[in-house]
């Protein structure tokens, strides 16, 4: 079965798979050990799940990050629930502007 036009190559949007180039890069320059699209599911509440864009493995860490073209509440608040929830992980909101991508730090 053909995957949709607005899935390319199983990302659910284009700066997903924008994103993945940059992680790419990263691993094989060394700044990170590894990553991985939608490899997790979080409980994030009594029947909550939460599934997070990437996890990425540093030598440090474990992390996640989300790709945000909008930051809708509904959205915002399952991330923040999650970084909330699961601080044996750090969590971060990924945005894209003319300069490059926008990495923050979700508290």
């Amino acid at each position: 079965m053909a995957k949709p036009a607005h899935r390319p190559l199983g990302y659910r949007s284009s700066w997903e798979e924008q994103y993945s180039e940059h992680l790419k890069a990263q691993k094989q320059a060394g700044s990170i050990q590894n990553w991985a699209y939608e490899a997790v599911r979080l409980r994030i509440a009594d029947k909550g799940v939460y599934t997070p864009d990437f996890l990425v493995i540093t030598p440090e860490e474990i992390q996640f990050h989300e790709v945000k073209g909008q930051r809708r509440e509904a959205g915002m608040v399952r991330l923040r629930t999650a970084a909330f929830a699961h601080r044996w992980a750090r969590f971060f909101l990924v945005t894209k502007s003319r300069g490059g991508w926008q990495i923050e730090e979700v508290a």
